[in-house]
C-alpha cells in the first residue's frame, strides 16, 4: 500500500523516518502534518467543595499523577506502577497514580497485578472518563505521565500542556520532537529514572510553574486548523498530477 500510494501523510518526523526506513519509501513521498490538542480538554477552576467531591468520587488523595490512554503493552504503564510503588516505600508523602483508561483484557491484567501487589490504595483504575471530568482531574493532578515506548504523535501529553498540567514523558520515539523543552523526560526502561523525575517535580514548585508556562506555549504551536490547511494543500498537489 505504501508503495502504491501517491503520497503518505504522517503526524511526526519520527514516523516519517520510520516509514521511509522500514518500508523503503522515498522520504520525498512523505509529508509531516502535526496534530493538535483537543478543544474538549479545558482549563477549569474548581471550588473547594467541588474538589472534595471529585476526589471522593474517584477515591483519590493529593498529590497524584495521572495517566490517560490505553493499557496496551507498548504504552508501558507497568513502569508507572513500579515507580509509584518504589517512591511510596521510601517517602513520607504518599503519591497516587490515577489511570484513565477504558476496560480491556490489558486493563484486567493490570488490575490483577495491582491487587496481587496490594497497591489498590496507591493505583486507581478509573475506567473511561468523559472529557469534562478529565479536565477537572487535570486541574487537581500534579502532573501527567506519558511512559510509552512507541508513539506517532502523543496527543495526551499535549492536551495536558494545553491546560497547564506539567508532563513527565519517556524520551523515545516522537515524544521529544512533539513536546520540545516543555516536558521532563525519563528513560522508559528505567524505573529509578522515573522515580527521580517524580520526586524532583513534587519538591520543586518553581519547576512545575515553569513547565506549566512552557507547556502552554508548546501546545499553542499546534492547531487543527493548520493541520487541515496543510492536508488540503497536499490533496490539491496530488490532484494536479
Amino acid at each position: 500500500i505504501a508503495h502504491r500510494a501517491d503520497h503518505i501523510l504522517v503526524p511526526s518526523n519520527f514516523v516519517k523516518e520510520d516509514v521511509a526506513k522500514r518500508l523503503h519509501v522515498s522520504s520525498e513521498k512523505i509529508t509531516v502534518i502535526y496534530e493538535a490538542a483537543a478543544d474538549s480538554i479545558k482549563e477549569v477552576a474548581l471550588t473547594e467543595s467541588e474538589k472534595t467531591n471529585l476526589l471522593n468520587k474517584y477515591r483519590l488523595t493529593q498529590p497524584f499523577i495521572v495517566y490517560t490512554g490505553s493499557i496496551y503493552p507498548h504504552k508501558n504503564v507497568d513502569v508507572l506502577v513500579n515507580a509509584i510503588e518504589k517512591h511510596n516505600k521510601n517517602k513520607e508523602v504518599d503519591l497516587q497514580l490515577a489511570l484513565i483508561c477504558s476496560r480491556s483484557v490489558f486493563w484486567e491484567r493490570l488490575n490483577k497485578k495491582i491487587t496481587q501487589r496490594n497497591l489498590q490504595d496507591r493505583v486507581k483504575l478509573l475506567g473511561f472518563v468523559e472529557d469534562e471530568e478529565v479536565s477537572k482531574l487535570y486541574s487537581l493532578a500534579i502532573a501527567l505521565a506519558h511512559p510509552s515506548k512507541m508513539e506517532g504523535f502523543g496527543l495526551t501529553g499535549l492536551e495536558a500542556m494545553s491546560v497547564g498540567l506539567p508532563v513527565i514523558s519517556s524520551n523515545v520515539s516522537c515524544l521529544p520532537e512533539v513536546y520540545g523543552d516543555a516536558a521532563l523526560y525519563f528513560n522508559p526502561n528505567d524505573t529509578d529514572d522515573l522515580v527521580t523525575c517524580l520526586e524532583t517535580l513534587i519538591k520543586d514548585e518553581d519547576l512545575r510553574s515553569g513547565m506549566a508556562t512552557r507547556g502552554y506555549l508548546q501546545a499553542r504551536k499546534y492547531s487543527w486548523q493548520k493541520m487541515a490547511i496543510e492536508t488540503l494543500s497536499v490533496y490539491k498537489q496530488i490532484l494536479k498530477r
